[in-house]
């Protein structure tokens, strides 16, 4: 995702798991594994966004995640606390 769209700042996966308790993620025991969360944090790592779901469906798409990104910087900036 992060070379097919072109993106310039870093993406997590969590492939193994350990960071799904660290932020809350919903984890399927049964099919052992997390359910699709985002999260977007500002340059001085504070978190300004989240999405959790409780389900396999509702997983925004990179589109939806830099459109959040874009909205999320115009508003700070428009605010005089541009991050």
């Amino acid at each position: 995702m992060v070379h097919q769209e072109q993106l310039s700042f870093p993406v997590l996966s969590d492939e193994s798991f350990p960071i799904t308790d660290a932020f809350g993620i919903f984890f399927n025991h049964n099919d052992q594994h997390g359910e699709p969360a985002s999260f977007i944090l500002n340059n001085h790592g504070e978190l300004v966004f989240q999405q959790k779901q409780t389900g396999p469906f509702g997983r925004l798409s990179p589109q939806h995640l830099i459109q959040n990104v874009l909205y999320i910087k115009k508003h700070r900036q428009e605010r005089g606390n541009a991050s």
